[in-house]
């Protein structure tokens, strides 16, 4: 079971040290001896607390890259199927260079495989669709 973060907080504040009571029969040597366990004890909870936290925030900033680099995709894949679809069309009328047409599809294949599964099933946001004055283009 995991402690929120409510009791978390409140575990780092709390000093084991003052709350440390000996008990009455115990020696110096020891009463010492268990102070020192328990201050090593503090440190190195304290060093995996903050190793935790590094991994974290290196865990939150990958997570911002990899949405960054979504939304880029995202982005330049409906450009790149325009540009496509327009080669296509002048290569089936005897226009333009297949090569060129190819390097542009295996691009666009390119991209759209580094994209993950589940974004690339989602239906087009409006902004990526083409506007209704390509899509007029291309039906002629």
């Amino acid at each position: 079971m995991r402690p929120d973060s409510t009791s978390r907080g409140c575990a780092r504040r709390e000093d084991p040290l003052a709350a440390f009571r000996p008990p009455q029969s115990a020696g110096a040597a020891e009463i010492e001896m268990h102070r020192q366990f328990l201050i090593s004890q503090r440190a190195e909870q304290n060093a995996k607390l903050a190793e935790i936290e590094r991994q974290q925030n290196q865990k939150e900033a990958e997570r911002a890259t990899t949405s960054a680099s979504i939304a880029k995709l995202q982005a330049t894949i409906p450009v790149l199927q325009e540009r496509v679809d327009i080669r296509k069309g002048l290569v089936d009328k005897g226009l333009a260079s297949k090569v060129v047409y190819l390097s542009e599809y295996q691009e666009l294949v390119g991209l759209q495989q580094d994209l993950p599964p589940s974004i690339a099933a989602r239906p087009m946001t409006r902004s990526q669709r083409p506007s209704r004055r390509l899509q007029a283009l291309r039906r002629r």
